[in-house]
């Protein structure tokens, strides 16, 4: 029996360690987009310039061109079209605008080129 639970344990962990990391994400017009490669995620609410905006924060573990690509096909299958305002080696900022919908700021950065890591930073206006 304690082997049983044993293998079961470790079985359990194995299969945990090998799932990708994804996160959910509720838009305000209620769709919901998934993305993967993610580390960790905190979501918040701010006010900037006199607008409540909701923002959620990405630590991710792909490079920049990955993460922003994920991003950009989850917001496109929720209808949304990206722009992007400004882009260089390590930094990518963009807008995401679909008709009767708040548009989406997004900020990518990858800190340090030799890593897989990025962090991201999508936010829109609730009110």
């Amino acid at each position: 029996m304690k082997k049983i639970a044993l293998y079961s344990i470790l079985a359990l962990f194995l299969t945990a360690c090998n799932a990708p990391d994804t996160a959910d994400i509720n838009l305000k017009e209620g769709n919901k987009i998934s993305l993967s490669n993610v580390k960790s995620t905190k979501s918040y609410m701010a006010t900037k310039d006199e607008k409540d905006r909701q923002f959620h924060y990405f630590e991710t573990t792909a490079d920049l061109k990955t993460v922003y690509q994920d991003f950009n096909q989850a917001l496109e299958k929720s209808g949304y079209k990206a722009t992007i305002k400004t882009q260089d080696d390590s930094s990518i900022q963009a807008y995401f605008r679909k008709p009767n919908a708040a548009m989406i700021v997004a900020n990518f950065k990858q800190s340090n080129p030799n890593q897989a890591s990025t962090q991201a930073v999508i936010s829109w206006a609730v009110n």
